[in-house]
């Protein structure tokens, strides 16, 4: 028994309070396709008398690991059954004990869903705020000094989450020396550069943030949510939740996919035979651009909570999905509802051309936070994403011409608009906000979507964002003090509440106040 590092090892030890305990076994023999000719498992059992049971993975020649995070401290034991091989058998015992916290979730627990479903949550209620970034190819593509920075340094910026793809896409095919699964008579994988994908997940939790890793990538037919078959594609997922499942992650079984209408039910089988009950780890589909799949997954117990996509566009159409699309129309929805892929700073789209701005990013922000019940949103740049070390043209997508080297998204401005959220809704009872469009007696976005105001009201106040200024008119009156937040700096300007009330420029501005 060890404790799986954050990016070091703790020999004989105790494994730390919702950290990673891992099993190492070694088989009796060699086995030719060892995904497929042994099941080995692992049940571990807490102080408590409670108990997880995981599957252990192959790591390359006759070993195999098997991991669970503890949420108990005291002492554990563990006990590995396989059929077909003695060697893959055992038990053991280990302890656990509370560590300095890295991440909330060692204060608070792992991610679920809040007891009305609507946010995510710590195991103890605490309502968690997802802020993501869009670092596709970072854990595939960088160094791990590379990946430290970029870990480190958002999280200075106030993100809670980031994105992540597990293997070869479209984005990396060719540009990655090994790849993650290997195709062949039997479906296998490729454990050397697995072992650098343990650091670099292990390393996103050692910097407090969560993980959301997508398991197969589905936008083109090439790409292995469609290129393998179901039954390949059931066993890499399962595998890589085994593998991963003890981190603090958050399972995007799908990424950038069409997964509505016919082609819906092979990502419900998916879903059904990838996921066991009951699990530790939440689960959403990352869907393509402006395409909406809550109605076709709302009856799957696995699916926790509904991603979208808004795209990249910056025309109207782009702007009216966001503010008076499906995810705005929902009166009471069943789940969380998280723009996950709002444009990209930097990236090819802007209305009139160009590139988008930061005001194109804030704008999408706090459009996205305020026309569903604030649960969160991720932002994205166009040099993250592709991970290049020099400026290249990303693979499969030509058309977009160079970006530049990541860390030319390191600190764009954007992401000061990301830290003013957080700001913000952190000294609000943010978890509470829902839209409220009836409280507008005029909409300035009915002819104009780029003026569309977003409100939202929650436990004694309300939030409304105005992109362009101008006055934003009331049915009531704000029944007490109100402010004036700039959304580029997060500066705060005194206002006097009233019914109708003009913003002090032409540019963006939030709008906070009390109403009874």
């Amino acid at each position: 028994m060890n404790y799986l590092p954050l990016l070091s090892t703790l020999a004989g030890g105790p494994v730390p309070l919702h950290g990673v305990a891992e099993v190492m076994l070694t088989a009796a023999t060699d086995y030719a396709a060892p995904l497929w000719e042994v099941s080995p498992q692992v049940t571990f059992q807490d102080p408590a008398g409670g108990s997880v049971v995981v599957e252990a993975f192959w790591d390359g020649g006759r070993t195999w690991r098997a991991r669970c995070c503890p949420a108990v401290a005291g002492t554990w034991q563990w006990r590995a059954t396989c059929p077909q091989d003695a060697g893959l058998a055992g038990a053991g015992r280990f302890e656990v004990a509370a560590a300095p916290p890295r991440g909330a979730w060692e204060q608070h627990g792992r991610l679920v869903l809040s007891t009305d479903r609507r946010r995510l949550a710590h195991l103890d209620g605490t309502p968690f705020l997802w802020l993501a970034d869009t670092a596709w190819n970072g854990a595939l593509r960088s160094t791990a000094a590379d990946w430290h920075e970029y870990l480190a340094t958002r999280r200075t910026q106030g993100l809670s989450v980031v994105q992540v793809v597990l293997t070869q896409w479209r984005g990396a095919r060719q540009r990655l020396p090994q790849q993650v699964y290997l195709e062949g008579d039997r479906l296998s994988v490729n454990p050397t550069i697995l072992q650098q994908l343990d650091a670099r997940l292990a390393a996103v939790n050692a910097a407090g943030l969560v993980a959301a890793p997508v398991l197969l990538w589905a936008l083109w037919d090439s790409d292995p949510g469609w290129a393998l078959s179901l039954l390949d594609a059931q066993r890499l997922a399962r595998y890589l939740v085994a593998r991963y499942g003890a981190y603090q992650v958050v399972w995007f079984l799908g990424g950038d996919g069409n997964f509505a209408g016919a082609r819906a039910e092979r990502w419900r089988t998916l879903g059904r035979t990838v996921f066991d009950e009951p699990r530790q780890r939440l689960v959403t589909l990352h869907p393509c651009g402006q395409s909406w799949i809550g109605d076709d997954f709302a009856a799957e117990p696995w699916y926790d909570w509904i991603g979208y996509q808004s795209s990249h566009g910056g025309g109207e159409g782009t702007q009216r999905f966001i503010v008076s699309g499906e995810a705005a129309r929902l009166v009471d929805p069943p789940r969380p509802v998280i723009n996950l892929e709002p444009c990209y700073e930097a990236h090819p789209g802007r209305a009139g051309g160009g590139l988008h701005g930061a005001y194109e990013v804030r704008r999408a922000l706090w459009w996205s936070l305020l026309s569903a019940p604030t649960a969160g949103v991720t932002y994205g740049h166009h040099a993250v994403w592709p991970w290049a070390t020099t400026p290249e043209v990303p693979e499969g997508h030509e058309r977009l011409g160079v970006t530049p080297a990541w860390r030319a998204g390191l600190r764009a401005a954007g992401l000061e608009a990301l830290r003013v959220v957080r700001q913000a809704l952190e000294e609000l009872p943010w978890w509470t906000l829902r839209p409220a469009p009836e409280l507008l007696t005029l909409q300035p976005g009915t002819a104009d979507v780029f003026a569309h105001q977003a409100i939202a009201r929650g436990d004694g106040v309300v939030l409304a964002y105005l992109p362009r200024g101008g006055e934003l008119r009331l049915r009531t009156a704000l029944s007490g003090p109100a402010r004036w937040i700039d959304p580029q700096t997060g500066a705060a300007t005194a206002a006097v509440a009233s019914a109708t009330m003009a913003a002090p420029t032409t540019g963006d501005w939030l709008l906070v106040g009390s109403l009874d």
